[in-house]
């Protein structure tokens, strides 16, 4: 009974002797603060503005004790570079192209405990996406460009979360920005380079790439830097002082291996470019392809992978054709020799018995407009195969037909992958100005007069829906081109619809939000939400370009908002 009273006692004194030690290196029982959640108010996912263009980040956060008037500073490293900067909210601005890294910290004084949260701002210029219009003053060609501007606005996710997505707004306008462009304006062109340079990095040091815009003009046309909008080259010069006789050029298609120029005679002149990543490493031949012959129309191709080889051309017998534009880049940016035995010539689209297709054959059926519709949603961006969809009259009825080619081999010839056709209402066409194709989301917009019709490209159902407009507004007078952002982008919440620039007979360039109603597939409404010209743009001045000939949305690198999901 001793022994046990003993060793009780021996085992209260060292249990005490521990509690002691551990109450020395634990005196200290204050609670800590710590993030009540995450630092809200700051995406990063990143940010982009333009040069000189202010970005103002006031980012928001909660502490787990000191909800109310916490004791803290603030910290922002821009870089890794501590700033002179010590508010809860940073202005950013630079007059420098680049990516930055952008670094915000709150510290908790009682403590010392840093808690802090990055992002990307990317800076370029304001030039590289918009709306470019091309007017005619006077005879003498005139650009103007309708600047994009991101702003991040809040969201919550489908679970409760706060989110930010990206919303476009147009607020600042450049009039007449080149002097000395030219004379008799005719249209714009965007050349576009190789779909990979899309993930260029701005901060490595090698030259980065843009797309080039190409003024086609009565004058000289001229081809202009996509980042600075000044001249490249006059595209004459190309043919190396070995100008075509009677050379007039009325349209052209230029990819990143090829480009060809038609001209007012039917003929059609090519230039194999050397390399992708030189939009002038090539020269035109004098002499016009395929010995000579002449052609009644060429029509475009949007060229953002590998499989985009064929440019449709209209023969004078009225058969669709193709001329192959071959060149591929395994090792870029060298266009290969081995891809280019075929580009440059002219082929038929066969049926599966390797005969011409007799839906292009000498067709009863004359093309109103013809446009590119290649879409990732057919396959995935980088193996989805060309398609168009083309406006056909016959017989004073109006059809819509919407097909692919197949272009999975690397030779030619080609036959039609898929096929639609459909009546439309004739009505769409008293007084037919214009077309754009909205690959993604699968319509078209059609301007007739002062109107605007929509027609899907894959609703058999839908022969045409005239447009309406938010709110009782009202178009201001007939209608001169269209243009259009298709964003190819859906938040949790919400799909984000397309945006058609709409250019006017009276000098007005507007643009409109385009809202489907939809039963299932089916549309069953459709109305425009305008978004220029708005309140901020109307403080800087009129809306109005002259006679506008031309406008399209430039869209450069940011394949990701136009072909991607």
């Amino acid at each position: 009974m001793k022994k046990l009273i003993i060793y009780s006692l021996l085992l209260f004194i060292v249990t005490g002797f521990y509690s002691c030690l551990d109450d020395k290196n634990n005196f200290d029982y204050k609670q800590v603060n710590e993030l009540d959640g995450e630092i809200l108010n700051i995406d990063i996912a990143g940010y982009e503005v333009n040069v000189g263009e202010e970005l103002t980040i006031s980012p928001t956060f909660k502490f787990t004790i000191d909800k109310e008037n916490p004791d803290v500073s603030y910290e922002w490293y821009l870089d890794g570079k501590k700033l002179d900067v010590t508010t809860p909210s940073y202005t950013f601005s630079s007059d420098k192209y680049g990516i930055y890294e952008l670094t915000y910290a709150v510290v908790d004084n009682k403590t010392g405990v840093k808690f802090s949260l990055s992002t990307k701002i990317t800076v370029t210029s304001a030039y590289l996406k918009g709306w470019a219009i091309l007017s005619d003053m006077n005879g003498r060609s005139a650009l103007s460009f309708i600047k994009v501007k991101t702003v991040k606005k809040l969201y919550y996710d489908s679970d409760g979360r706060e989110a930010y997505k990206d919303s476009i707004v147009y607020e600042e306008v450049e009039k007449d920005i080149i002097p000395d462009l030219g004379t008799e304006p005719l249209r714009l062109l965007e050349s576009t380079g190789y779909w990979d340079l899309a993930y260029q990095d701005l901060n490595s040091g090698e030259e980065v790439l843009y797309d080039e815009l190409v003024v086609m003009q009565g004058s000289k046309w001229v081809e202009l830097n996509g980042n600075s909008l000044m001249k490249s080259v006059y595209t004459e010069e190309e043919f190396n002082g070995d100008i075509p006789d009677d050379f007039s050029p009325v349209d052209a298609v230029m990819t990143y291996s090829s480009k060809f120029l038609f001209n007012q005679n039917g003929y059609i002149y090519y230039n194999q470019r050397a390399v992708a990543n030189d939009f002038h490493a090539g020269f035109y031949l004098s002499d016009p392809i395929w010995g000579g012959t002449r052609f009644k129309k060429m029509y475009g191709i949007q060229k953002f992978n590998d499989y985009m080889r064929t440019i449709p051309v209209l023969t004078t017998d009225n058969s669709l054709q193709y001329i192959w534009d071959g060149g591929l880049t395994y090792e870029f940016p060298t266009i290969h020799m081995n891809t280019l035995m075929y580009s440059g010539n002219v082929y038929e689209i066969v049926d599966d018995e390797g005969k011409g297709d007799s839906r292009f054959q000498n067709m009863e059926y004359e093309i109103i407009n013809m446009l590119p519709a290649s879409t990732e949603k057919d396959d995935w961006y980088d193996t989805c195969m060309p398609r168009w969809v083309a406006l056909l009259k016959k017989d004073g009825n109006y059809f819509l037909r919407n097909f692919s080619l197949d272009t999975y081999y690397v030779n030619p010839p080609v036959k039609v992958g898929d096929y639609f056709e459909k009546n439309i209402k004739s009505e769409m066409f008293a007084d037919y100005k214009d077309m754009v194709v909205f690959q993604n989301k699968r319509y078209v917009v059609i301007a007739n007069g002062a109107e605007l019709w929509y027609c899907s490209t894959t609703d058999e159902g839908d022969s045409g829906i005239k447009i309406k407009l938010e709110d009782g507004d009202a178009l201001p007078g007939e209608i001169v081109s269209l243009s259009y952002l298709d964003i190819n982008f859906n938040t949790e919440k919400e799909p984000v619809n397309g945006h058609l620039g709409v250019a006017f007979a009276n000098g007005e360039f507007r643009i409109y939000e385009v809202i489907e109603q939809k039963a299932g597939d089916t549309a069953t409404e459709v109305t425009l939400k305008k978004l220029y010209p708005n309140k901020v743009s109307n403080l800087q001045g009129d809306n109005k370009f002259g006679t506008i000939v031309d406008a399209i949305y430039v869209f450069t690198t940011d394949y990701y908002s136009i072909f991607y999901r």
